[in-house]
């Protein structure tokens, strides 16, 4: 009797812990060195899990002066480690290349859009 119990409460605890996860993810736009924000929006979307990971926009610029964006979920951690660098510097220097802007956000827009599509001064109109 004690198993049956047992494994009808760990059953509606791994239902409710999954439908608490679904209703409140996070759609992000998701990309890996696009050289447009709209390669990013045409791609699937990224699901993040809060209260674990936020959306994350980065504007890079190449060592040959060109823009190129990387979008999808990254971990708070890495969210406020960035952040702090970023607030004491106009971007953040790699070996090959410099990110110009790298922001987060962690609740979704209204009308669908993900929270991402408009992070780092673009614009989720914007090609």
């Amino acid at each position: 009797m004690q198993t049956v119990n047992g494994g009808t409460t760990l059953v509606f605890i791994l239902l409710f812990v999954s439908f608490y996860s679904f209703s409140h993810a996070l759609n992000c736009i998701k990309c890996t060195n696009a050289e447009s924000i709209s390669e990013c929006r045409s791609e699937r979307e990224a699901v993040c899990t809060p209260p674990y990971e936020q959306c994350y926009t980065e504007v890079v610029i190449t060592s040959l002066l060109t823009r190129r964006y990387n979008a999808g979920c990254r971990s708070n951690r890495i969210c406020t480690l960035i952040e702090k660098i970023m607030g004491k510097r106009n971007s953040l220097d790699r070996r090959d290349s410099s990110i110009s802007c790298s922001s987060c956000c962690s609740q979704n827009n209204g009308g669908g859009i993900p929270c991402n599509a408009d992070l780092c001064g673009l614009s989720s109109t914007e090609n």
